[in-house]
């Protein structure tokens, strides 16, 4: 058909084509990636590792891409706020039902730790004694009213077996300096 047409006729129909896309190009390509995409990230859910969900994004990117470079701004635009609301939809009902679901209790940490120590417990170390169970150079363990505590030195480096004495509890962060 292209011979049939004059030389105009043809500068007219390459141009008309470069606007028209093949409306099934990569449209299969595109898809799969899509559903592939969202595969890999709901099952990185359950195999934990990011791994899996870093190759499902990357696939969801490559859908938003190939769109872009196959129809246009407008329907790259399209695919790729379709896929952000529908993450951040998928993402709020997970959060908001992750624990109704069967079998995910299990997963959920319901005990609290027995090590864990209140502000309260930590201020009552101010100005106890106790003894240095290892060097402290500057950071390591000290036996203070008889529990085995990580302790700062306040400075320099303090030896085993060493008495020393509380001088700061804030957080996690308790401060001995040797008895004097």
């Amino acid at each position: 058909m292209n011979f049939l047409l004059t030389q105009k006729e043809k500068i007219v129909y390459i141009q008309l084509k470069q606007f028209v896309p093949c409306p099934l190009h990569n449209v299969t390509l595109i898809i799969a990636l899509i559903l592939i995409g969202t595969a890999a990230i709901l099952l990185e859910l359950f195999l934990p590792g990011g791994i899996v969900g870093f190759i499902g994004a990357l696939c969801l990117i490559a859908a938003c891409i190939i769109t872009f470079a196959d129809y246009g701004f407008n329907a790259g635009l399209l695919v790729t706020l379709a896929i952000l609301v529908t993450t951040c939809v998928a993402f709020y009902y997970w959060m908001k039902y992750f624990d109704h679901l069967p079998g995910m209790k299990r997963l959920i940490l319901t005990q609290t730790s027995e090590k864990s120590q209140t502000a309260d417990e930590k201020k009552s170390l101010l100005n106890q004694d106790g003894e240095t169970l290892t060097d402290l150079g500057p950071s390591g363990k000290a036996l203070i009213e008889g529990r085995k505590l990580d302790v700062i030195a306040e400075s320099g480096f303090i030896d085993q077996g060493t008495p020393v004495v509380v001088i700061e509890a804030n957080g996690s962060k308790i401060v001995v300096r040797p008895k004097t």
